[in-house]
């Protein structure tokens, strides 16, 4: 049978195991009617098990070795990692992770205007930003990315509603019919020049829901509208692809989950520790991991 050496393992499993027992035999009220025969019975037992559990592990760890000798192992967390740097506030490395609720849609859009916007005062202008510029650098919204300078402060509606600019045709509705009210999941706005021009970025953000039929046309001019004449980025940033990618060619596909890893590296350049942003980023990651597709 192979030993182990005490300086390639510490203290012995077994040693381990008997010491757990001494201790339970200064304590008899956890012992209940347990003798002193079957107490070292029981160590007896549990020594033969560990150690066979030591010889397999000092085997198989050898030849796992050789099995994964070349290959390069994917990292939980690192600078160029799949998920983004490793730091205090990285959802993947917090508690946060483990809570139990989830954020509707509605919900995670609300929450992301509230932590960019005025309310979160200089770190919520700071993650616009950063947001912005990694959603139109991936977007390829070039003209409008350039416009996304250090001095710029956006403006951020969620769940933004969108007055039609012609009434469509009358038809007949039950007042006990549901009417869907067109709403921008997220609009971003800022003036680009003097002459009122606005560069704005309207965002459909998606997680598990598809993009409903006709339901983008009224966000695309009502973008056009408030730009001026400015330039506009149109995104479905969805969790995995979209059909309406290929019937809406103004509007530019991005990924949460690339989002997200390049979002964590620049929010942890910034030193941005706040456990409620934390928390709504744990959620969006919770989504992300939990569904194939958005991985894909």
């Amino acid at each position: 049978m192979v030993k182990l050496t005490a300086q390639e393992t510490g203290p012995s499993l077994r040693d381990v195991a008997v010491l757990a027992m001494a201790r339970l035999e200064a304590a008899p009220d956890l012992l209940g009617g347990w003798s002193d025969v079957e107490a070292q019975s029981l160590r007896q037992a549990a020594s033969r098990v560990l150690d066979g559990q030591i010889d397999a592990a000092r085997v198989m760890s050898a030849a796992a070795a050789r099995l994964v000798s070349g290959i390069d192992l994917v990292p939980f967390l690192e600078p160029d990692g799949p998920f983004g740097p490793a730091w205090p506030a990285h959802p993947l490395a917090s508690s946060a992770f483990n809570v139990g609720y989830r954020l509707r849609e509605p919900d995670i859009t609300r929450e992301l205007a509230a932590l960019m916007g005025p309310r979160a005062g200089r770190q919520g202008n700071e993650r616009a930003l950063s947001f912005l510029r990694i959603l139109t650098d991936l977007a390829g919204a070039h003209e409008v990315g350039a416009t996304l300078t250090d001095g710029v402060r956006p403006t951020i509606a969620a769940e933004h509603h969108v007055t039609r600019m012609q009434r469509p045709k009358t038809v007949a509705v039950s007042r006990f019919q549901r009417v869907s009210v067109p709403r921008i999941d997220l609009l971003f706005e800022w003036p680009v020049d003097r002459a009122g021009r606005q560069a704005v970025v309207v965002v459909e953000a998606k997680l598990g829901a598809y993009v409903g039929k006709g339901q983008l046309r009224p966000y695309r001019e009502e973008a056009r509208r408030r730009a001026r004449g400015g330039p506009v980025a149109l995104v479905l940033l969805t969790a995995w692809g979209d059909r309406a990618e290929t019937r809406h060619r103004a509007w530019r596909p991005v990924r949460w989950f690339g989002l997200l890893r390049r979002w964590e590296a620049a929010l942890a350049s910034a030193g941005d520790l706040d456990p409620e942003f934390t928390r709504v980023r744990a959620d969006l990651w919770r989504f992300v991991l939990s569904a194939r597709k958005a991985l894909s």
